[in-house]
């Protein structure tokens, strides 16, 4: 019964992507920590119970967590919401951006924003601070 107890808590689901914007993403995070950004396709996912949210921005300045390198956290703004991301990771050619809700209205522009005190402390392969 525990197995079944520990397996049931362990899955992992994740709805389909839902298009908001068509288009390709692109990372900036080399030079910029923020900039203007709008969703191009975003999902559900609820891992032991819990859901959260994919977005893929078309442009992009959080770095993604791989290699040994922590992913980015900080803000999607927009005049309507303040949304935190916790976490950045890749997914095949994709950076996903890692949310515990949604934009009240997720076709609007957003300031995307890095956490920059964060990044200075995980990151020690930027020379630009």
């Amino acid at each position: 019964e525990q197995k079944h107890r520990s397996r049931k808590d362990a899955e992992k689901t994740a709805e389909d992507w839902i298009e908001v914007h068509s288009g390709d993403s692109s990372f900036i995070g080399y030079d910029d920590l923020e900039c203007q950004s709008r969703i191009l396709k975003y999902r559900k996912e609820t891992v032991k119970g819990k859901d959260s949210y994919q977005i893929v921005l078309d442009q992009t300045p959080f770095y993604p967590e791989g290699g040994g390198q922590v992913g980015d956290t900080g803000l999607l703004e927009s005049d309507e919401d303040k949304i935190s991301i916790r976490n950045t990771l890749k997914e095949h050619e994709s950076i996903i951006h890692i949310s515990d809700k949604l934009p009240k209205d997720v076709s609007k522009t957003f300031k995307a924003r890095v956490n920059v005190q964060k990044r200075k402390l995980t990151d020690g392969l930027y020379t630009y601070f």
